[in-house]
């Protein structure tokens, strides 16, 4: 049998140490497919209590999953243009 766990993590910026922002509390949908065969199931993640117990709420939490996610495509994209080698100096 096979298993498969996820860290609550979004994927990072490729080369990174670490890994990319976690997902805030909601509903969440994950697919599993093999070969022609595919199964979609719901699956909720909760607020962790002690954060909750702090003032934190869920609209603060995912008011930060989206500026994470902003942050970590605009350095995608940064990385990407210096591969290119768009956003190089020019040589003189």
């Amino acid at each position: 049998m096979n298993r498969f766990i996820w860290d609550l993590r979004y994927p990072g910026v490729d080369g990174a140490f670490f890994g990319g922002p976690i997902a805030a509390p909601g509903k969440y949908q994950a697919r599993l497919s093999i070969g022609s065969r595919s199964q979609m199931r719901s699956f909720e993640v909760k607020m962790d209590p002690r954060v909750a117990a702090d003032g934190v709420t869920v609209a603060d939490l995912q008011e930060q999953l989206d500026f994470s996610l902003r942050v970590t495509r605009c350095d995608r994209r940064s990385s990407q243009a210096w591969e290119t080698g768009s956003a190089r100096p020019a040589r003189r």
